[in-house]
Order: structure tokens, then sequence, then C-alpha cells
């Protein structure tokens, strides 16, 4: 009942925050999917030669 009388204006608190805030959320979280994709594919990358050779020194 609480929670039904509190929403719309949570939501409206919500918009209103993300109305200004997109942008800055927004970069934020590509700039956080940006590293955590190119340290995904260098960790991928790096692990390659391990799985295809997993004994480099008796190549």
């Amino acid at each position: 009942m609480f929670l039904i009388i509190i929403k719309p204006q949570l939501n409206l608190v919500i918009k209103r925050t993300l109305g200004t805030h997109t942008v800055v959320i927004l970069a934020i979280a590509t700039g956080m999917f940006t590293a955590v994709d190119k340290t995904l594919r260098i960790s991928f990358y790096s692990l390659i030669p391990t799985l295809t050779n997993p004994f480099p020194l008796f190549s």
C-alpha cells in the first residue's frame, strides 16, 4: 500500500535524475563497457596461445 503511494513520485524522481544525468551515466557505462571489453579481449587473446599450445617450452 505504501509503495503504491510512493511509486509515482519515485518514478518522477528517477525520470528527472535520468533526464539530467543520462549523458553522464551513458558516458560512464560506455567507458566501463569499453574497459571491460578491452580487458576481456586482452585476456582472451593471451589465453589463445595457451590453449593452442599448452606447453610452449616443448614446442
